[in-house]
């Protein structure tokens, strides 16, 4: 015969789960720290006045004025390519879609 021992406190926090709703909960809750990281690059957005800057100038308004890290390869971007750039309020993604418009430069936003 088989005996159940309870240990009072215990037994109402960590009920009896199978391990297949422990593991979707798990994998719920990772989606949706996912889901919410990739969200933020679809709304945060910048507001930006610059005329006749690098385009390295560019990168660092947009570091200091928002929570994006910029790395990529210096020979493939010139960086000192004088740029003008005139948004409010505009998608970071729409920002950099602008400013390589007409080269070969590509991108890709990770995260932050």
């Amino acid at each position: 015969m088989k005996k159940n021992i309870y240990l009072g406190i215990q037994h109402i926090l960590y009920p009896n789960i199978s391990l297949k709703m422990k593991l979707t909960t798990l994998f719920l809750i990772i989606t949706l720290f996912r889901v919410q990281a990739n969200s933020y690059a679809q709304v945060a957005k910048i507001t930006l006045d610059l005329h006749a800057v690098s385009l390295m100038s560019v990168f660092e308004e947009i570091e200091a004025g928002s929570e994006f890290k910029f790395l990529g390869n210096q020979d493939d971007i010139d960086i000192n390519r004088v740029v003008s750039v005139h948004v409010k309020k505009e998608r970071i993604d729409k920002v950099l879609s602008d400013l390589f418009f007409g080269t070969n430069v590509t991108f890709k936003i990770l995260d932050r």
